[in-house]
């Protein structure tokens, strides 16, 4: 019956909505609700992949007690590798805690090219940052990003200090030679024009920042 209501939810959602909050609770009545815990994952990404928000969140309230915080971001990559926008902006308006995944989550996003989904994420995590001082490390992102081309993504990526271009970055960028080629070849201009170099004289990525502005990311992993 659960999986039923995760599935057929196209006509009336409310309705199946409350179907799945009726078997929760007889469950979790009878005490077997941890029993049937991979039975209730399985309809619960199934509606996630639908993206069926109000079914979803049905199963997450009257199931709370099954799910950690590393069951809560596996749900929220399944969302955004499925392009499940509601249940997506549904984990993350309800996740109680920071995100440690976001990095996965954009990921999956980068692949599909879905700037306004980029745009939202990475707005959720510039405030996350803002306010606990997170971190986020996205060497795999920003590669998805040079082979999508996204110069504004890789832009904001590396403004917000969650990635540092590496020479196997500026070596795929050059081989693309496309618009994030550009902005790299741009970031390092200012330090090449402004440098007298002898014949053996190497520039290296340490300089990047002193070249664009920013603050030194010495310490951070290449």
């Amino acid at each position: 019956m659960l999986r039923k209501a995760c599935e057929e939810t196209t006509q009336n959602p409310e309705a199946y909505a409350h179907v799945a909050k009726d078997v929760l609770i007889h469950w979790a009545s009878n005490a077997v609700l941890e029993s049937f815990q991979p039975n209730i994952q399985s309809a619960l990404e199934h509606a996630i992949t639908k993206d069926h928000k109000l079914v979803m969140g049905s199963v997450l309230q009257n199931s709370s007690k099954l799910w950690d915080r590393e069951k809560h971001e596996h749900f929220l990559v399944l969302a955004c590798k499925n392009e499940s926008v509601t249940c997506m902006e549904y984990l993350i308006e309800n996740f109680d805690g920071p995100i440690d995944k976001y990095g996965k989550a954009l990921l999956e996003i980068v692949k599909h090219g879905n700037i306004e989904l980029i745009d939202y994420l990475v707005k959720e995590m510039k405030r996350t940052k803002e306010k606990d001082e997170r971190v986020y490390i996205l060497h795999d992102v920003f590669r998805e990003v040079v082979m999508k081309d996204m110069e504004a993504v890789a832009r904001t990526i590396i403004e917000n200090r969650w990635h540092r271009p590496n020479q196997s970055d500026i070596e795929l960028a050059n081989k693309l030679d496309g618009s994030v080629a550009v902005y790299l070849e741009s970031r390092a201009a200012p330090l090449i024009s402004a440098t007298s170099f002898d014949d053996d004289d190497d520039l290296t990525l340490e300089d990047w920042d002193d070249a664009s502005g920013e603050v030194d990311m010495e310490g951070w992993d290449e």
